[in-house]
């Protein structure tokens, strides 16, 4: 299912309703060029056998006003420049394989913006996921659940998190990971967030970590 298919184009997908059932790739922005949007205000997105791109070869966005999205695997900025923007319902990403995971910054700069709502993300969490792209994840509200895996704020490239007046959950987490990686995590004025496990700050040689606590709660 793929939004922004032809060169100069620009696809446009609302779900106010029922279930979108996609039995493979899902892509905002599919080629050079074009660009994709989807907007779920009701109803359900179901993509759980592939790859969802937020941002392929053209600039994609995915906004979740309300209703669900069930994914196996999330690429926000996949390749070109990407924004995730969950403003209310549930986000729930649940691997197929172990290289399933969702990713903030792949090859392009990534945004997941959490206004509010939930995300449940049950495999490994990646902002800033390769070298030179960066991967920025925003939280003024709603609720992000990280649990079951390696939350990486900077794996390889440039991750920043951010959160206020909003909770994260999340398990082992590493602020600055591999060679060359550069994480933040930035807390403000009532943000929660709780590691239920290790937390590494630079974890790896030359990489580099910064944790700022200006207001609410970290919890290790």
């Amino acid at each position: 299912f793929r939004l922004g298919e032809l060169g100069g184009s620009s696809g446009l997908c609302t779900i106010n309703g029922g279930v979108l059932l996609s039995s493979s790739v899902v892509s905002m922005g599919e080629i050079l060029n074009s660009s994709g949007t989807m907007t779920i205000l009701a109803g359900q997105l179901i993509a759980t056998n592939d790859l969802t791109k937020v941002g392929n070869l053209g600039p994609g966005i995915m906004n979740i006003n309300g209703g669900s999205a069930s994914l196996a695997y999330l690429s926000i900025a996949d390749n070109a420049a990407g924004t995730l923007n969950l403003n209310n319902g549930l986000l729930t990403v649940t691997p197929q394989s172990a290289s399933d995971w969702t990713r903030v910054g792949n090859l392009g700069r990534g945004q997941f913006n959490i206004n509010g709502g939930t995300a449940l993300l049950k495999g490994e969490f990646h902002i800033g996921d390769n070298l030179g792209p960066t991967g920025i994840v925003a939280m003024v509200g709603g609720q992000l659940f990280s649990t079951n895996d390696l939350t990486a704020i900077g794996r390889y490239g440039f991750g920043q998190m951010t959160v206020s007046n909003a909770t994260a959950i999340a398990t082992n987490v590493s602020v600055g990971r591999h060679t060359s990686a550069i994480g933040v995590l930035d807390l403000r004025a009532n943000g929660s967030f709780f590691a239920i496990d290790d937390v590494s700050i630079g974890r790896f040689t030359n990489a580099v970590g910064y944790v700022f606590v200006n207001g609410g709660l970290l919890s290790l």
